[in-house]
């Protein structure tokens, strides 16, 4: 009788101590494999100060992307300060070709062609392009408006020369949350675009840097209602990137 006691304690025991190995395999394979999908599908949005970031100058090379490709293009920043609200705006103006030659021609112009037509270098003859605007406004920590403009002098965005899209997947580094001082206002951001750029298919994704000074940016309803080829027209009237 001892015995036949003994031998069942032991079954028991054995039983046990098996079941708690293989739950706790499971659990810690569970944990493995959840960690590893949130890592590859999630994109945070995010603005944080980083005292380590240095200024890259006014000039920007913004990044395209599809995940497969890169492509870069250049940019211009402008700022617009707000000292009594702590608000600053901050936009980068840039330009590519038009839809119509991108598809005849491909990219042709690595340094992001149409930027020169916005500087007014004054050997031009005429202006085509998509201009676009990346326009970004904050105020304290907080992201008041994150938006993208595009303005052509084609009839491209179904119909019409404009289109404006809200972002509001993002990662932003940025010098400091006091916009008092617009010099001392720099940073790098990485943005999801909801639609592609337009430079080459699906280039959704967005990289780059800013630096402020204190210019003036122009608002969306100035660029909706900029007619392009009357401006470059009077250039020499409207000297400057501001939209009349």
């Amino acid at each position: 009788m001892k015995n036949g006691i003994s031998i069942l304690i032991l079954l028991v025991l054995f039983s046990c101590k098996t079941d708690n190995q293989t739950g706790e395999k499971n659990v810690e394979y569970q944990k493995i494999e959840k960690t590893k999908t949130d890592s590859t599908t999630t994109f945070r949005s995010q603005i944080r100060i980083d005292s380590i970031i240095k200024p890259l100058g006014k000039v920007v090379e913004l990044e395209l992307s599809n995940g497969i490709k890169s492509e870069s293009v250049f940019a211009l920043c402008s700022c617009q300060k707000d000292k009594k609200n702590n608000i600053i705006k901050i936009q980068l103006r840039s330009g590519i070709p038009t839809k119509k030659e991108l598809d005849s021609t491909g990219i042709t112009d690595k340094s992001g062609g149409r930027l020169n037509h916005l500087m007014d270098l004054g050997y031009l003859k005429r202006i085509d392009g998509q201009f676009q605007f990346l326009t970004l406004i904050l105020k304290d920590s907080i992201i008041k408006d994150l938006e993208l403009y595009s303005k052509s002098t084609e009839l491209e965005y179904n119909n019409s020369d404009f289109k404006s899209m809200d972002i509001d997947k993002y990662k932003i580094a940025i010098s400091t949350f006091d916009y008092s001082i617009a010099s001392d206002v720099y940073g790098n951001f990485e943005l999801r675009l909801p639609q592609g750029f337009g430079y080459f298919e699906n280039d959704t994704i967005l990289k780059g840097h800013f630096e402020c000074n204190n210019w003036e940016i122009s608002s969306k309803e100035e660029i909706k209602n900029w007619n392009v080829k009357e401006w470059f027209k009077n250039r020499n009237n409207n000297r400057g990137l501001q939209l009349e």
